[in-house]
């Protein structure tokens, strides 16, 4: 049932700052529209005693929960207004409603202790709970549970995970997830699924907080709508007690700006991750002409710029018709540390001894394969690949062609013009840059072989065979 009208986009959420409460700036003057939030006393109660909790929450904290503590504040907002609090028009039958997920809202925040030293106990965040309780050993018994009314969603969003967690050598807790009102896999496929891609659910403390980490099998239902399990979470009553150790990003977590490096100081592994890029950056940059470090410093500034819209963008992914306004938590996790992942195997395995063509080739946005053609005597290559314009799944080019070399070009019939530049590998250079010439006309016709995209233009770097990459959108 819908309870709040409000007009947005499905990006919405890509585009809202940093910051948490007040939900509403219901200020003193004329006499508020009959439609605001701001006309119903009960409602600005609850809005000020909110805020006021979440101030003394913030201020008691470290800083990394304090900011994780007001990003759980945005995504509260997100499932009572749809990111818009100012722009909300309240109807009169919808204000029970309202109220009660305030209600609920400030009592979970009087119950949250903003500090964390040890995992048993009751944990929760905007959107779910978590019970732990201890088993045999040095075993953890979970339950993760919740339901959320999400505004411009029909059924109500559940999620049921349980689990038996044990301590690992990587300083989580981590075991095979079950859904919390099923005791076997509803069917064989199911259950050969779950066999042959096991899923896990991992915990671990991160400062004040918990962090959950579910890696889902495939066809698992632990949800009725797009999997929201994966989280930070904050300690209640008797959970709270001391602080747990930080794994630190590369960078200072009391300046972070963007939904990524929320996450990544949220997370332990991504933070491990983050810190990994930067030293092999530094290193790499120490081993390289001038004239490839210019290049690669493009193609990392490219790569940041690109990262800080990962998250945000598969949270709520615009493509998602049905459920886009449900935080895919789970999935967006994923895509950020699939790309620290291949930012870390572009770094690690640059091949800066390859002389030639063949071989894999790695860029921020692009990428190509290049073999030798089965069969072929006369040395033609067999050239595979593809660029995508940042996270816009429509724009992208794709090619899978043959070609020969002549002098340092590999040119086909029907694929992009490759060239050697040095260390690096450039595909489509003689097409105009229309991102350094605003006035520019292309006059060429865009390739058969892209879409929504002028040319696969694209500089890429050597990368050694089996290092793990993430050439996608």
């Amino acid at each position: 049932m819908k309870s709040f009208v409000v007009t947005t986009a499905a990006l919405i959420w890509a585009n809202l700052p940093c910051q948490a409460s007040p939900i509403w700036s219901c200020k003193t003057g004329p006499k508020p529209d009959a439609a605001s939030p701001c006309a119903d006393p009960e409602i600005v109660r609850l809005d000020k005693a909110i805020d006021a909790r979440m101030t003394r929450l913030t201020a008691s904290a470290d800083p990394v929960t304090a900011m994780l503590l007001k990003r759980d504040q945005r995504w509260f907002l997100e499932t009572l207004t749809e990111g818009k609090a100012a722009e909300l028009e309240l109807r009169e039958e919808d204000r029970e409603g309202a109220r009660a997920k305030l209600a609920a809202r400030l009592k979970m925040l009087e119950a949250m202790q903003p500090r964390a030293g040890a995992l048993a106990g009751e944990w929760v965040n905007a959107l779910l709970t978590v019970k732990i309780t201890t088993g045999a050993g040095d075993a953890l018994q979970v339950e993760i549970v919740g339901k959320v009314d999400y505004p411009d969603h029909d059924e109500t969003a559940e999620c049921g995970v349980k689990a038996e967690v044990k301590p690992g050598q990587d300083g989580w807790f981590a075991g095979p997830p079950a859904p919390l009102d099923d005791e076997k896999p509803k069917d064989d496929k199911q259950a050969d699924a779950t066999k042959d891609t096991p899923g896990v659910l991992r915990l671990r403390l991160q400062a004040g907080t918990l962090r959950v980490v579910l890696i889902e099998p495939e066809r698992a239902e632990f949800c009725t709508a797009p999997g929201f399990v994966t989280g930070t979470y904050f300690a209640t009553g008797a959970a709270a007690s001391g602080a747990a150790p930080t794994v630190a990003p590369s960078f200072d977590c009391k300046t972070a700006k963007n939904e990524d490096e929320e996450e990544i100081c949220s997370d332990p592994e991504l933070a491990r991750l983050d810190n990994q890029i930067a030293a092999l950056y530094r290193d790499t940059l120490k081993r390289l002409d001038a004239k490839t470090q210019a290049h690669l410093r493009d193609d990392q500034r490219g790569w940041s710029k690109m990262k800080k819209d990962i998250f945000s963008f598969y949270l709520h992914p615009a493509w998602d018709k049905r459920s886009y306004m449900v935080h895919h938590s789970s999935s967006a996790r994923d895509e950020l540390a699939k790309s620290l992942e291949g930012r870390i195997g572009l770094l690690d395995g640059l091949d800066d001894g390859r002389k030639g063509f063949v071989g894999r080739w790695i860029g921020y946005n692009a990428s190509a394969t290049i073999k030798p053609k089965k069969e072929a005597t006369d040395g033609t290559l067999s050239v595979t690949g593809g660029k995508w314009e940042g996270l816009d799944y429509k724009a992208h080019c794709e090619f899978d062609t043959d070609g020969k070399i002549a002098g340092n070009q590999l040119n086909s019939d029907d694929g992009p013009r490759l060239a050697r530049d040095g260390m690096t590998l450039t595909v489509d250079a003689h097409y105009p840059d229309r991102t350094r010439n605003k006035d520019m006309e292309l006059k060429m016709e865009r390739p058969d072989y892209c879409s929504r995209m002028d040319s696969a233009k694209a500089r890429l770097f050597p990368v050694k065979d089996g290092m793990k990459v993430y050439g996608g959108r």
